[in-house]
């Protein structure tokens, strides 16, 4: 669906495309408020939280303190409460959750989920190297994931750009793969869960995805990770997603089960959009009581125009 064929920039996304976004992310800063410029305006928290906090020391317990750094283990060992104390990081850990999964193998006109997605985390990536935060990642297809430890350099990076292409090109392997749609499938909360796991308090979290299966153990993974990081959630999608033309019988697949939809019926347009909307209003909510961000990138509108409305600045200051 993609206007050129013989053009598959917008269908796949190569290393060095995604390497050559550095010019783009020096138009970028990650540590100023994230602007909110889709239409699901209005759930984005009001700033991001500052740098990350590195365990100093512990002390007794005074009152104010905040009761979650209780060291509950020497507290247990002394029979006296201890609390932990923490030093400002010269650096903020920035992690990236990046969907390349099979739904995310969609465009309609301009791009794939899959290309937009690639090139939002390599330019946020590009960001934080610049900032010389510690980046941190997990990449995350269908059936297989990479892990990625923060670190700095531009060795970390790298890798990190070189995987992402590896996992984005994967998505054209496994769309003429037929049985590879019948292999169990990584979900979206199990990935966060992951995450959970080995970010620190005080990171800057990314996700981006389409959230197809946005669900309650997702939700609460994510709000977990809210108590103590700033949480940015990128969705990812294509406007046919939310609204079907008249086109007639159309016959649509997953890689494995085929049927035929009527688009021609106005209770089905409606049904259909009605669907969406739900599901948009449904991650608004979640969004909005975990205390996340919550942005949108669309698939019909220029990658440059879109990442510079949510992270441009001016000479380092955001406008």
């Amino acid at each position: 669906m993609i206007a050129k064929h013989d053009d598959l920039s917008g269908i796949v996304v190569d290393a060095a495309t995604l390497i050559g976004l550095r010019k783009t992310a020096k138009e970028m800063s990650l540590n100023t408020r994230l602007k909110s410029r889709s239409s699901i305006d209005g759930s984005s928290r009001s700033a991001l939280r500052g740098r990350g906090m590195e365990f100093s020391e512990v002390r007794h317990y005074q009152p104010g303190d905040d009761i979650r750094n209780i060291d509950w283990r020497v507290t247990a060992r002394t029979q006296e409460t201890y609390t932990k104390l923490f030093q400002e990081e010269k650096e903020r850990p920035v992690y990236l959750l990046v969907d390349q999964r099979q739904p995310m193998f969609f465009g309609s006109k301009l791009q794939f989920k899959s290309v937009l997605a690639a090139k939002a985390a390599a330019a946020i990536a590009w960001t934080a190297f610049a900032n010389r935060d510690r980046l941190g990642a997990i990449i995350f297809g269908s059936h297989a994931q990479s892990d990625q430890r923060p670190k700095l350099g531009k060795p970390t990076l790298f890798r990190f750009l070189h995987e992402l292409s590896e996992f984005n090109a994967l998505l054209m392997q496994q769309y003429q793969n037929t049985n590879s749609a019948e292999q169990t499938q990584h979900r979206l909360s199990d990935m966060v869960g992951e995450l959970q796991r080995v970010a620190r308090p005080g990171s800057s979290i990314f996700v981006i995805s389409d959230f197809h299966d946005f669900d309650d153990n997702t939700t609460k993974a994510l709000s977990m990770l809210a108590r103590h990081n700033d949480v940015s959630l990128l969705h990812v999608f294509d406007p046919f997603e939310s609204e079907l033309p008249d086109l007639g019988t159309l016959s649509i697949s997953s890689g494995v089960n085929k049927t035929q939809i009527n688009t021609s019926s106005a209770q089905f347009r409606h049904n259909y959009v009605k669907s969406w909307l739900d599901t948009q209003t449904s991650l608004k909510n979640r969004s909005i009581r975990a205390g996340m961000h919550l942005n949108q990138l669309n698939t019909q509108i220029s990658f440059n125009h879109q990442i510079k409305a949510l992270f441009g600045n001016s000479r380092g200051k955001r406008t």
